[in-house]
């Protein structure tokens, strides 16, 4: 076998209502005194930032919220959620929500890095920054963006440019499966299609096979497949929603 190099989170938590019991306690460990939500507005809508905003700050984090995200994030987007970061002197990045707001969060991390704009850094070697600790807590078992390290962003030409480094791997995935009750069916298939997909392309990959992401990739989709009818006909069995939400990021880790 050759050689191979693999990263993955340093802390994952698969734990019903974790995100309400665990977040703030999981940000004084990192030391955090401001922390900036990354998400967007329909997470808001549905009461989750106020959450996770509320565990924060009865840990005694200061908190700032960000609920711009769109789907495939513009740079301009991004840019603006680094300067309320920068302006607020936050030290914990987190993004809650689905990729797109977690791919946003992954760069906004990078902030304390001398660079004006994200056009700046895409595409480029970033493996010398500094990066804030980084939280990622996903609100869909599909995109596996918690457990990657790439992040997609949409220059102004509307091409699809990507940072892809270990260095903005998140440092906690938080999976509390009580973020995914609300779904509709439509985009609870939809999503545990994507993952599904995702673990195939993990186990039949020529480039980046090896034998960690391919029981990974095994693993993950076989919680996905032995979930997936129950969380379409039950979507309120929370243990079928646990399992959905963890398939998806073994499916992240092994990809």
């Amino acid at each position: 076998m050759t050689g191979i190099e693999f990263y993955t989170n340093g802390h994952i938590i698969s734990e019903a209502d974790s995100m309400r019991q665990k977040l703030g306690t999981l940000a004084k460990q990192y030391r955090a005194t401001s922390a900036i939500i990354v998400t967007d507005s329909g997470i808001a809508q549905l009461g989750y930032v106020d959450i996770a905003q509320q565990s924060l700050q009865e840990a005694g984090v200061n908190v700032v919220v960000f609920d711009s995200v769109v789907a495939d994030p513009p740079v301009a987007i991004v840019n603006d959620a680094i300067k309320i970061a920068r302006d607020n002197s936050c030290d914990l990045v987190i993004g809650l929500g689905g990729g797109s707001s977690i791919d946003t969060a992954k760069i906004v991390a990078l902030h304390p890095n001398e660079f004006e704009s994200v056009n700046d850094i895409l595409d480029k070697d970033v493996s010398g920054f500094n990066k804030l600790p980084l939280f990622a807590i996903p609100t869909t078992a599909g995109t596996g963006a918690e457990a990657t390290f790439v992040s997609v962003i949409t220059a102004k030409d509307g091409s699809k440019k990507a940072l892809y480094t270990p260095k903005i791997l998140p440092d906690v995935a938080i999976l509390d499966a009580t973020l995914t009750l609300k779904l509709p069916r439509h985009i609870t298939a939809a999503t545990a299609l994507d993952a599904m997909v995702h673990c195939v392309e993990a186990y039949t990959s020529r480039t980046k096979k090896n034998p960690i992401s391919d029981a990974l990739a095994v693993k993950g989709l076989q919680m996905l497949w032995n979930n997936f009818e129950k969380v379409l006909n039950q979507g309120d069995d929370i243990n079928a929603r646990s399992n959905m939400l963890l398939g998806s990021t073994l499916a992240g880790i092994a990809s």
